[in-house]
Parts: structure tokens; C-alpha cells; sequence
């Protein structure tokens, strides 16, 4: 199925979605930024179908993506949002300064992924569907630093979620937002903590 046949506009997705949708006139504004004509154009079709947001309206976020890194959201968002010790570690690996989200729509769980806490990376994976992926630790950041402007709330409090991302020892990254402070830490993918789960990210429709 290809990405013209199953995309809706915005403002069709927008009726679904409700308070569960960041588009990009909230997206420029909160993180105040200024979209270029050709990137406003890229974004008019929402790439996925109106029965996939009519299932997801209540459990996931839709919002606009913008390359963005952590390292620059640390400089965008207020200094208590990231833990005080979330720029340390990180700071010269990929994937907080070089890793951007990508200039996309995007359609994430806003909770943990049920059943994933208390299992090892490999069998989290087994319980995604073929339409799903573990997102990018920006791409996490990025969603819940948008959900924190808009809402003056956190998400996934009480757990630490599994990226996608691995660091030199091959260690995976994650995320954590504790007490509406984000950490970065870094999980080994055969832990089986009942603290640490996954959340999930839509493929574009057309993938």
C-alpha cells in the first residue's frame, strides 16, 4: 500500500486525534522554530490511515518531527527538565549530539508497551507488530519534551524504556523521566527489571 493511498490531511487527522495531536503551527511554537515552505509542504498528508488513529487516538501521540538532537533539546528546554546528571555521560556519543529526529510525522505510544517490563530486550521485541518499531532515544526526547510543554505533564513515570540506540560497549541506551525530570542511562539488553519496558513507534504507512 502506498503512502497517497492510505495518508489523510492534517485537519482530518486533527478530528480524530484531538489533544492527542502536535501538529506543526504547535510544534514551531513551543520549541520556536520556523518550518521552510518545502518542509510545511512535505508535512500537509499524515501518513497514516484513519482506522490506525481511530485505534490510537486514546493510547498514542501524533506529532510533527523536527531535526532536533538531544543535545539540542537540552538547549532549547528549561534546565530542570533534564536530570542534572542526563548531559554528562552522554554528551559526546552519536546519539545525543549527531542523531536527529527525522522531519516526519510520527505516531507513538504515550504509555509502557503492556507486558513488556520484566523481560530482556530480545523478548520485548518479540510482542511488536510487524507496523511497529522501538523508537530512537531523540525521537523519545523529542516526544516527551513536546508532550511536557503542551500539557505541563510527564509520561512513562516509573519505568526506564529501551531505545533503539547502542553505545560503544554496546550497551543499550534509555530513558527515564522521574519526578518530570528526563534521564538518559544505559540498560543491558538481558536485564529483565520489572522497571524497564519499551514503548513503540508506527512505521510510516508505505514502508
Amino acid at each position: 500500500m502506498c503512502i497517497l493511498e492510505s495518508s489523510i490531511n492534517s485537519q482530518r487527522a486533527r478530528k480524530i486525534m484531538g489533544g492527542n495531536m502536535f501538529d506543526l503551527k504547535l510544534v514551531s511554537k513551543l520549541f520556536e522554530i520556523d518550518f521552510t515552505a518545502r518542509q510545511q509542504r512535505s508535512l500537509r498528508q499524515v501518513p497514516f490511515p484513519s482506522d490506525i488513529l481511530q485505534k490510537s487516538k486514546e493510547t498514542h501521540i501524533l506529532f510533527v518531527g523536527y531535526p532536533l538532537s538531544i543535545s539540542d533539546l537540552r538547549k532549547k528546554m528549561p534546565r530542570e527538565f533534564f536530570c542534572n546528571h542526563a548531559d554528562k555521560w552522554c554528551e559526546s556519543e552519536d546519539f545525543a549530539k549527531e542523531a536527529k529526529v527525522d522531519l516526519r510525522w510520527y505516531l507513538m505510544r504515550k504509555d509502557v508497551l503492556p507486558q513488556s517490563p520484566g523481560k530482556t530486550f530480545q523478548e520485548q521485541l518479540a510482542l511488536l507488530k510487524e507496523t511497529e518499531e522501538v523508537p530512537r532515544a531523540c525521537e523519545l526526547a523529542y516526544m516527551l519534551a513536546l508532550y511536557y510543554l503542551a500539557q505541563k505533564k510527564s509520561l512513562f513515570e516509573e519505568h526506564y524504556l529501551r531505545c533503539e540506540d547502542v553505545v560503544k560497549d554496546n550497551t543499550r541506551v534509555g530513558v527515564s523521566f522521574f519526578k518530570k525530570r528526563l534521564g538518559v542511562v544505559y540498560i543491558w539488553d538481558k536485564s529483565d527489571s520489572p522497571h524497564i519496558g519499551i514503548t513503540v513507534s508506527c512505521k510510516p504507512w508505505g514502508f
